[in-house]
């Protein structure tokens, strides 16, 4: 055994919009349950989820442009008493240009990205928040990396 668990999630819809969520232990029984509420559009607008005693285990609460792009997004974990954060900003054409990540009060960091869209990809620049390059990521369009360079800080 490698020490991993096998988690199975369960999905409920109603009128084509996600309602609850269900994660199930290795006993088939769920363990945490999210609800969601939604916009007129069908966006998310809160997931909430508790455990099996009904105690809220985290939220999540998501905040939309008026081209509907997803512009805000604020974590809540009750158990790990943490509250993240993060704040999108587009370009003209729709593609995310920035995203900022929060902890708490705390900026940590700064992605801007650069789309190539003959090829399908973009380039993701991590920035801390001296303003110093980290790394850079080569994405595909789905977000997963498929080339990662680490910046070297000059001293």
């Amino acid at each position: 055994s490698s020490g991993e668990t096998a988690w199975e999630k369960r999905y409920a819809y109603r009128a084509g919009r996600l309602v609850k969520s269900a994660q199930l232990g290795s006993d088939g029984k769920p363990e945490v349950i999210s609800t969601y509420t939604h916009n007129e559009q069908g966006q998310v607008l809160i997931e909430t989820a508790v455990d099996r005693d009904g105690n809220l285990v985290h939220s999540l609460e998501y905040r939309y442009d008026d081209q509907h792009n997803l512009v805000w997004k604020k974590f809540s974990s009750i158990q790990m008493g943490t509250v993240s954060s993060n704040r999108y900003v587009y370009n003209e054409t729709g593609h995310l240009r920035r995203n900022e990540i929060n902890e708490g009060p705390n900026f940590i960091e700064a992605i801007e990205y650069e789309y190539f869209p003959d090829y399908f990809l973009r380039i993701a620049y991590h920035y801390d928040p001296e303003g110093e390059l980290i790394r850079k990521e080569i994405e595909n369009y789905f977000g997963e990396s498929v080339f990662l360079s680490s910046a070297e800080k000059q001293e």
